[in-house]
């Protein structure tokens, strides 16, 4: 029964409204068990009537969520934003313990309570997460009137949990995509490199397609053009260019596939020739991993965080950053008005990070790519790229 109808039934004063026809064997449950040890149980005076709906009660949190996504406002934020931290949020965390209520009945102990017991279960990341998406929808519930109090979780400390601050090198980048093709992994190992080269999320490098794909007209790489789409997490205009390594890796996998890609079809995938998951795309980074660089924890992300680096060591600054689709800027609205993201910036940015390896590097042992790439080597040559040492 949903909540309509439960609004015309005669409800008793002993009448408990639950959510789901589960919940009142759950409660049962529970109830028999504690009764057989002799402890407080729920009385059987007490009805148990689902109401399947109950984020429809008028005024509810849950009535706010659902009027909200159905606005355009929701519709125009991007996909991953809607379902890897709003969905998530909303099912995971708000909507079990607040979905019901009134927001003006919403008190500041109730919060702090609430993001405590996630810290306890989840660990701080979900706590820290969860009390920023629950801030966000106060503010659309103001905007869609439910509420005009004040935020009641302002004064909640919401403790973040610490910053990476893993990187990695660029002939660790290499030996780890060239461990990934060995090891069978070839989309994993394009998917790396093009991480590393590109500034790429994990997320964008694996979801690549078709119709991405460009040429590079000065340089004849491949490159890769998402100004139309955006990234996936912010729909921030993008393009990644590849090194010469890169563009051979990713050339000689896209030409071993033996098949013309579509627009729409992904381009890196796993052994089994499936597009990657976030799950899977982990699993499979963590093994090669192991194989490369045994007892090493760093992460697929950690990539980006290494190229941002490399760049504003070799003298790049937020303009530079645009390669990365980060939002650096005071005035990045401006800027991206009076000046769009293009390739030449990129290639600016792309001899910005050679210059900050270059500093980084200067006085040791570099490990470095020459600029011939043999033809007709074998992989345990290198992956027909010639390297060499320098002192």
């Amino acid at each position: 029964m949903g909540f309509e109808v439960t609004q015309g039934l005669i409800i008793g004063k002993n009448t408990l409204l639950v959510e789901r026809p589960s919940d009142i064997l759950h409660l049962q449950a529970v109830s028999s068990v504690l009764r057989k040890q002799k402890r407080a149980f729920l009385d059987p005076a007490w009805a148990i009537c689902p109401a399947g709906g109950i984020d429809k009660v008028p005024g509810s949190v849950g009535a706010a969520w659902q009027e909200w996504i159905q606005t355009e406002a929701w519709s125009r934020l991007a996909p991953s934003t809607r379902y890897k931290i709003w969905w998530e949020a909303w099912n995971k965390r708000i909507e079990p313990f607040f979905g019901d209520c009134a927001p003006d009945s919403i008190t500041m102990k109730m919060i702090d309570e609430w993001r405590a017991d996630i810290e306890t279960v989840s660990g701080i990341d979900a706590a820290h997460k969860a009390l920023k998406s629950f801030r966000a929808f106060w503010r659309v519930m103001q905007a869609l009137r439910y509420t005009q109090l004040t935020d009641p979780s302002k004064k909640v400390v919401n403790r973040a949990p610490r910053a990476r601050h893993q990187r990695f090198g660029y002939g660790e980048a290499v030996r780890l995509a060239k461990g990934a093709w060995r090891a069978g992994y070839r989309g994993l190992a394009c998917i790396i490199i093009v991480t590393w080269d590109s500034g790429f999320s994990p997320q964008d490098a694996r979801t690549l397609r078709g119709k991405h794909k460009r040429l590079d007209g000065k340089t004849s790489r491949i490159f890769f053009d998402c100004t139309e789409g955006g990234r996936g997490k912010t729909g921030i205009a993008v393009i990644g260019t590849l090194s010469p390594f890169g563009d051979y890796l990713v050339r000689r996998y896209l030409a071993e596939l033996g098949a013309e890609h579509t627009d729409e079809s992904f381009l890196f995938r796993m052994r089994t020739g499936v597009p990657y998951g976030q799950s899977r795309l982990g699993n499979d980074f963590a093994t090669v991993r192991a194989i490369v660089m045994p007892g090493d924890k760093r992460q697929l992300c950690d990539m980006r965080r290494s190229g941002v680096v490399e760049t504003f060591t070799g003298g790049g600054n937020a303009r530079a950053a645009e390669k990365f689709g980060n939002t650096i800027d005071h005035s990045n609205v401006l800027f991206k008005t009076y000046s769009p993201v293009d390739l030449e910036k990129i290639r600016q940015a792309d001899a910005a990070r050679l210059e900050g390896r270059r500093r980084k590097n200067k006085g040791r042992r570099v490990f470095r790519m020459g600029s011939q790439i043999r033809k007709n080597a074998s992989l345990g040559e290198g992956l027909n790229v010639r390297f060499d040492w320098s002192g």
